[in-house]
């Protein structure tokens, strides 16, 4: 699939955080690859171009601990065993 396909389908979902208010955005349940680990996540694409993808805590605190090592711009997920 290719981004506009991805924005104009999948379930609507307004998400809000810090800037702009509320974005409507497409979520669609993707299987990733962090490390060897494979699982399913919810994955929201915005309407808009300039805004990426946006990987949520839904699925994604089942299976690792995430540190934000902001000095050394580093996040480091470590898997939940």
């Amino acid at each position: 699939m290719n981004f506009k396909e991805l924005t104009n389908k999948g379930d609507e979902r307004p998400l809000g955080g810090i800037g702009k208010g509320l974005i409507k955005t497409y979520v669609h349940r993707i299987k990733v690859k962090l490390g060897t680990v494979e699982f399913i996540c919810a994955i929201a694409f915005a309407e808009e171009e300039d805004i990426p993808q946006l990987l949520g805590r839904e699925d994604l605190f089942e299976h690792f601990r995430i540190c934000f090592d902001q000095s050394n711009l580093v996040t480091d997920f470590i898997l939940i065993e």
